[in-house]
């Protein structure tokens, strides 16, 4: 794996607004420590000093990919914007003033994100955020142009050319590879890394792409997540499926495949990536996937969710 892929893990990229949504503890042996934001994913302050703070990772955004999904918050000056604040409107430019299309009916959706209160993982206390979904029609630097009532604010980030990014999204098939399962850990040294671990364990996703099963893979490390979203988000999962009539086959997959053996230093030079994330491309988390019964990804949600947002996106899979 490269030493950038590595970067991104170990970094936690877009891990905006942690330090001020709550409690502190993350799940499964982390460090427990609040994550500050980096320079480079908070937007800048406009009016009234909000900020569009940026809850996705660098780097996904793919021209001429349609409805992809872009989730923010936004943040004032005494922390991130709760209860039932809301944009009046929303827009994205590239750098030549073409508007992007921000689909209307995902446009003003606010969601509430929280924590399980019986796992020690960090709380998000009712996190608003938004998701609109976005298609661009070209790579280049965009901008997320916000206004609200209490302000307003700008973000800018890139879309890149999609020959330059090997992750796998919706519309492509889920590359078939062996899973670490209970009966077979495929080199994995922590199956879970949740306290207590989760029971999606079971099944490999090259078995269930073979029967034709419908499922849904969760790409996170409650432990080790620097974004501290990887609990929180395991856990909405787990209490979607258990409280919903769902046909689906479930896999949880954690990111590395030998934290015990560093000793949980996951910048450890020896820290070498579980099966599935360089299968999937990917260079951050957590990444969920939902995948029909041909195989062919159905919906991906890259970083938080809550219960609704989820709810949509499992129905996609039948």
């Amino acid at each position: 794996m490269s030493l950038d892929r590595r970067t991104f893990l170990v970094g936690g990229a877009a891990a905006t607004v942690v330090a001020a949504c709550g409690g502190s503890e993350s799940s499964g042996g982390g460090t427990g420590e609040s994550i500050a934001a980096p320079p480079s994913t908070a937007g800048e302050v406009g009016d009234q000093g909000l900020q569009v703070a940026q809850l996705f990772s660098p780097g996904p955004y793919v021209a001429a990919l349609p409805q992809q999904r872009l989730p923010f918050a936004l943040v004032g000056p005494d922390g991130p914007l709760r209860g039932d604040a809301e944009p009046a409107s929303v827009r994205v430019v590239d750098q030549n003033g073409n508007e992007s299309t921000v689909l209307a009916a995902a446009r003003f959706v606010p969601h509430a994100h929280e924590g399980d209160d019986g796992h020690d993982h960090v709380h998000v206390n009712d996190l608003r955020y938004y998701a609109p979904r976005i298609d661009f029609a070209q790579p280049g630097l965009h901008r997320l142009i916000v206004e609200a009532a209490e302000g307003s604010g700008i973000l800018e980030f890139a879309v890149v050319d999609p020959r330059d990014v090997p992750i796998t999204a919706p519309g492509d098939p889920l590359p078939s590879f062996v899973s670490p399962t209970v009966d077979n850990p495929a080199g994995v040294d922590t199956l879970c890394t949740r306290n207590p671990p989760c029971d999606l364990h079971g099944a490999s996703v090259d078995t269930l792409l073979a029967e034709g099963r419908p499922f849904v893979v969760l790409v996170s490390t409650p432990a080790y997540c620097h974004t501290q979203f990887c609990g929180p988000v395991l856990d909405v999962l787990i209490r979607t499926l258990e409280d919903g009539d769902w046909d689906l086959a479930a896999v949880h997959l954690e990111v590395w495949a030998n934290p015990a053996e560093v000793d949980g230093d996951v910048s450890d030079p020896l820290i070498r990536p579980a099966p599935g994330v360089e299968a999937l491309g990917l260079e951050f988390e957590p990444v969920l996937y939902v995948v029909g019964a041909d195989g062919v990804v159905r919906e991906r949600i890259d970083n938080l969710y809550d219960a609704d947002e989820l709810t949509a996106a499992l129905a996609t899979a039948t």
